[in-house]
């Protein structure tokens, strides 16, 4: 379908959808900039230099179940 056969109604549609677009990209750039910020931050916080530097052996959970099915150390109190 060319521009000139859309109606006033698709139009509107397409720049809608458009405007919507732009702002979801917006969006998921803001979340994987502060996701990396953040996670520039942890590595830090465990002694390193460059984000390249941080390892699983730096990660440790309280959910035994996480810790179960990712190999991630557990920091929780064992009861065993």
């Amino acid at each position: 379908m060319e521009h000139q056969d859309l109606s006033f109604v698709e139009m509107t549609n397409c720049k809608l959808a458009m405007k919507d677009a732009e702002k979801g990209a917006g969006q998921l750039n803001n979340f994987f900039h502060a996701s990396t910020e953040l996670m520039q931050l942890m590595a830090r916080a465990c002694g390193h230099d460059h984000l390249n530097k941080f390892c699983s052996d730096d990660l440790a959970t309280v959910d035994r179940e996480m810790a179960h099915l990712t190999g991630i150390a557990y920091a929780g109190v064992s009861l065993d």
